[in-house]
């Protein structure tokens, strides 16, 4: 197990599953509100209410690396990474495929 795993895992043991479960929702939502603040900024340039400029990046860093801690955290409280890594690959194929078939529909086949 690596150093970061047996973190994970004093984490569990001290603080309990229960508020680890609460702590990785309470991050998930912590980001989905820096991007919601950042789309209501792109929102508000577009109607001619601001400029555009996203002025959150930083938080929206600081919110990202604590949801894949938590999320990382799960994988191993529920031992599901292997799997997670299995489905993680067909998911990016899938998406491969589907960003294929949308540039066929456009006439863009310019891959990137």
């Amino acid at each position: 197990m690596t150093d970061t795993g047996k973190l994970y895992w004093s984490a569990i043991k001290t603080f309990g599953v229960d508020l680890q479960l609460a702590v990785a929702i309470e991050e998930m939502a912590e980001l989905t509100k820096e991007l919601c603040k950042a789309q209501r900024t792109i929102f508000a340039a577009r109607t001619g209410l601001g400029v555009g400029r996203i002025d959150n990046l930083d938080e929206i860093a600081e919110e990202i690396a604590d949801v894949q801690i938590a999320l990382e955290e799960l994988e191993q409280l529920y031992g599901a990474k292997k799997k997670v890594q299995k489905i993680r690959q067909q998911k990016l194929a899938r998406l491969e495929m589907r960003i294929e078939k949308a540039r066929e529909a456009r006439g863009d086949n310019h891959a990137d």
